[in-house]
């Protein structure tokens, strides 16, 4: 994270995300925006905010404006997602799928699975 992490976009806000993501802050204050809305902080240094995530389909010119912003932030390098991994198998490889997170053999990775892939 390092030493001065101050924003931090949640986007599962729930199981412990919110304060995963709070302490995850490093800086002397910060903020972590929620998809499911605010929520009150864990760490007084740190403030939770409603990403916007639904407001950008309920209306659409805002979600326009938001999904420009997110465009840039991704062309200039200063928002970077996470790694994807696509599972083979697609339904069928689920149970790997659980089984590295289990053994903690994945960390801050997407897993993807293709239903076309699945051999019933």
């Amino acid at each position: 994270a390092g030493p001065n992490l101050s924003l931090v976009f949640d986007a599962i806000s729930e199981n412990g995300s919110l304060e995963a993501s709070a302490a995850a802050i490093t800086a002397s204050k910060g903020v972590v925006a929620s998809v499911l809305g605010a929520v009150k902080s864990p760490l007084p240094h740190v403030k939770i905010i409603a990403s916007g995530a639904r407001l950008a389909y309920d209306q659409p010119d805002v979600g326009k404006k938001i999904f420009e912003a997110l465009q840039g932030l991704l062309d200039r390098g200063e928002l970077i997602p996470n790694p994807v991994t696509i599972m083979p198998g697609g339904l069928n490889g689920v149970e790997a799928g659980w089984e590295l997170g289990r053994t903690h053999a994945i960390s801050g990775e997407k897993l993807v699975y293709r239903i076309a892939d699945t051999v019933f």
